[in-house]
């Protein structure tokens, strides 16, 4: 081995002596001790000076978010965030090296709510976060709601408040009894104070605001306001002081006192009540003698017929009496024999005594009806007062007075006050509680005395003037005929030409038409208190069915042979069940008979005829079905049953001869002109009062945008075809649009088409409108119905009725005599 390998091997193994091996250590420390350490990793921190930033909707703010540098970092930090909401205007702003401004603006409306932010910032591969927490609280609000004037009973007011977070302000009122509201609408029923609230409940970005209420004085109605026109007539009569007056005459205009003159005829003759009947009148003395003049147009010599009277009530040919013992007499021969007078010089009348004696008025309608008020304030009706315990029902209560003319009008001055009148006067066959209702409709006017005749009010005020109101579905066309004196003694009646419907001849026959879409058809099924298992003098088309039309069954099948080959029609009783169809030839998608102004009116025909009224036949055509609009575009909505198959469009121009056909006009023109033909053919002469067509609003609203400009020419197109039909012009009603279901404008347009039609040719076309008589026509109402926004509820229904037969049974305007028909229909 070489002498420096030894060596080598001497001192690795000196130095591998353990008290050598730790001063090598200590020193290899020692060295490194001395020498400088290795750079730490650079890094930054984040921190909002604020952990909670609270703003208010509406306004801005900041929060500082302070950037530490740490072990020598001098970097540019880029910060962001996550959790501020959608809708949230928010920015970083840079103010130094080591901070930047979060500047946040929250806008008016936005949501409430406590929102957790995340901050993070990054510099190169650098990143660090912080958290915090934004707060946008719920804001306060307040109502304004100004104070509302003096109101009167019987009249409505629309309110309004605002609130600051202009969130709509709901109201209600204080259920007292003398106000009641409907959305906006406050309506005043009765005097004392009237409590309107103003409330917004909030919503997630406001609280709820403190209610603000205001109270309404409500006075006494005010006496109907004088009108300027001229009113329509009857025969008044007016007990005043120490004379009394009549008068069948037209009211001149109003003089400049707003009272329309009557020419008045002195009867020469004082006496505390009155009643007329034609132009007879019975007039009660003071000492309770009856006296009797024949015709109050002719002399005034009167004649003693009774004694002990103490309230009279005189009909076309009924008169009745209650006597000093509380009986109720009756005589359906009132003329009395002025030839043979008894030994006090009293004519005689024979006298019925009808048993009744807790009856404190009576009102005597035509032939053996008459109404009643009991002692406990009951209204009653009597329908036979030959046979009073069986004929009598209960009607209403808190009656203060009743009248009632032969023309199945009935009106009542309630304990309100106020006067309530109905169009029929046949009660309802279901009681509630002891009461069999009417529909009754509430005029504007507080009077303290009533008569009724023609279906036109007359009564008298506090200060004893006398007003008059022509129509008592229209309580704003009331006229002032007389003044100061007549108290509550007063009475009217039916001019004598005017009491029956003269334009009728012998074997002439009333004949109406019923047409339209689904409001024609009824939405609900007839109350079974108006389906009569018999009606001999109302007739219907029998749908036969012809092979052509499926009747009453789908509606979705089009008629299987040509129109222009139907060759006949059958006349049958208008008879119905209540599980049965009724006599619409178009498509009724009720359960039973539709509650339809077609039915309503058999039954009212009917019950006139049943009531003594010497009225004809009547002959109802009735075709409605479900539909939308009468243009050529209407039949491609697909989804609709009645366009995709087309049976019940009412497009004018269709062809009757093809098969199958989808055309009802032409149907409806065939059917018309062989229904009239029947009549001829029976030896009898049609009197046509008119056709009441009633549609939905849907005109305007098809998904094909038809064009309105197309529907007065469709329209007018449609009702030709009807007068080419039959060779003659006649009345025809349009119920007036008034569905907001297809948009406010396209009904303002829809009302448009049928008003112009109507200001263009009066003579032929009117347009009829329910909202201007009751407030309640899609839902509710005495009978209930309807479907709350399209089809009407089942009292504006009855109400159509009463007007299609109104023109004629009240006005004695009925219509178009046929006497003979083009020789085939325009098909």
């Amino acid at each position: 081995m070489p002498i420096e390998q030894n060596y080598l091997r001497l001192r690795i193994t000196e130095f591998l002596k353990p008290q050598r091996l730790l001063l090598a250590v200590a020193f290899t420390v020692a060295i490194l001790a001395g020498r400088p350490s290795l750079a730490a990793a650079q890094s930054f921190t984040l921190a909002p000076a604020s952990p909670t930033l609270t703003l208010v909707a509406g306004n801005g703010g900041t929060d500082t978010i302070a950037i530490t540098p740490n072990n020598g970092f001098s970097g540019t930090v880029t910060l962001s965030e996550t959790g501020i909401p959608a809708g949230i205007n928010y920015t970083f702003l840079s103010s130094s090296s080591t901070s930047s401004i979060l500047v946040v603006y929250v806008p008016s409306g936005a949501t409430s709510g406590s929102y957790p932010v995340t901050i993070t910032g990054v510099s190169g591969n650098l990143s660090a976060t912080a958290t915090m927490t934004l707060v946008i609280p719920q804001q306060s609000q307040t109502i304004s709601f100004g104070a509302i004037p003096a109101q009167a009973v019987g009249t409505t007011l629309t309110v309004s408040a605002t609130a600051t977070s202009g969130l709509p302000v709901k109201f209600t009122v204080v259920p007292n009894g003398n106000c009641s509201i409907s959305g906006t609408t406050v309506t005043f029923l009765n005097v004392g104070n009237c409590g309107v609230v103003a409330n917004q409940a909030g919503n997630a970005s406001y609280t709820a605001a403190p209610a603000v209420g205001q109270i309404v004085v409500v006075n006494a109605a005010p006496p109907p306001p004088a009108s300027t026109a001229t009113a329509v007539h009857s025969t008044v009569c007016q007990a005043n002081g120490s004379a009394s007056y009549c008068s069948d005459q037209t009211p001149a205009p109003a003089d400049a006192n707003g009272y329309h003159d009557l020419t008045w005829v002195n009867l020469n003759k004082s006496l505390a009540s009155i009643a007329v009947s034609d132009d007879q009148v019975w007039g009660l003395d003071a000492s309770g003698v009856l006296w009797f003049l024949p015709n109050f147009k002719s002399g005034t010599s009167w004649t003693m017929v009774a004694s002990g009277v103490t309230q009279i009530s005189a009909g076309h040919n009924l008169l009745c009496q209650i006597n000093s013992n509380q009986h109720v007499y009756c005589s359906a021969s009132p003329n009395p024999l002025l030839s043979q007078p008894d030994a006090n010089g009293f004519q005689s009348i024979s006298w019925v005594d009808t048993g009744a004696t807790n009856l404190r008025q009576i009102s005597v309608s035509t032939g053996t009806q008459f109404w009643a008020i009991d002692t406990s304030a009951n209204l009653i009706q009597v329908k036979d007062y030959r046979n009073l315990s069986a004929t009598s029902t209960m009607v209403a209560a808190g009656v203060q007075q009743v009248a009632v003319d032969g023309r199945g009008v009935v009106c009542q001055v309630n304990s309100d006050k106020y006067v309530y009148c109905s169009n029929w006067s046949v009660p309802s066959s279901s009681a509630q509680g002891s009461y069999y209702g009417l529909p009754w409709v509430k005029t504007t006017a507080q009077l303290a005395n009533i008569a009724v005749a023609d279906g036109q009010v007359v009564g008298t005020d506090s200060n004893g003037d006398v007003w008059q109101l022509p129509d008592y579905t229209n309580s704003s066309t009331w006229y002032r005929i007389a003044y100061g004196g007549a108290s509550d003694r007063l009475s009217a009646a039916s001019v004598p030409s005017q009491f029956l419907p003269t334009n009728f001849a012998t074997g002439e026959v009333a004949v109406l038409f019923f047409m339209g879409q689904s409001n024609a058809v009824g939405y609900n099924t007839l109350p079974s208190r108006f389906i009569s298992p018999s009606s001999p003098n109302v007739w219907g088309v029998t749908n036969g069915g012809w092979n052509f039309l499926p009747g009453n069954t789908n509606g979705t099948t089009p008629f299987t042979g040509a129109i222009s080959s139907i060759n006949s029609v059958q006349w049958s009783n208008y008879a119905m069940t209540a599980s049965g169809p009724d006599m619409n030839l178009g498509f009724n998608n009720n359960a039973g008979p539709g509650g339809d102004a077609a039915n309503f009116a058999a039954y009212q025909w009917q019950g006139l005829i049943n009531a003594g009224w010497q009225l004809p036949d009547l002959y109802i055509v009735h075709i409605a079905w479900p539909s939308q609009g009468v243009d050529a575009a209407d039949t491609t909505t697909a989804s609709a049953a009645w366009t995709t198959h087309g049976v019940n469009l009412w497009q004018p121009g269709l062809a009757a001869t093809s098969t199958p056909s989808y055309a009802l006009a032409p149907f409806a023109r065939q059917i018309t002109w062989l229904a009239l033909q029947k009549i001829l053919a029976s030896g009898k002469t049609p009197r046509v009062l008119g056709l009441q067509w009633n549609q939905w609003e849907a005109e305007a609203g098809n998904s094909n945008s038809v064009s309105i400009s197309d529907a007065p020419t469709n329209y007018s197109n449609l009702m030709g075809g009807f007068y080419s039909a039959l060779g003659s012009h006649f009345p025809i009603q349009f119920a007036k649009p008034l569905s907001t279901a297809y948009g406010s404008s396209a009904l303002t347009q829809m009302q448009s088409v049928f008003a112009n039609l109507a200001s263009g040719d009066p003579s032929d076309y009117s347009v009829i409108d329910v909202s201007q008589t009751s407030s309640t026509i899609f839902s509710g109402g005495v009978l209930g119905g309807g479907d709350g926004l399209v089809h009407y509820n089942l009292d504006t229904q009855q109400w159509f009725a009463a007007q299609a037969i109104g023109s004629c049974v009240q006005q004695a305007n009925c219509g178009t005599r046929i006497a003979a028909l083009p020789t085939a229909a325009p098909n």
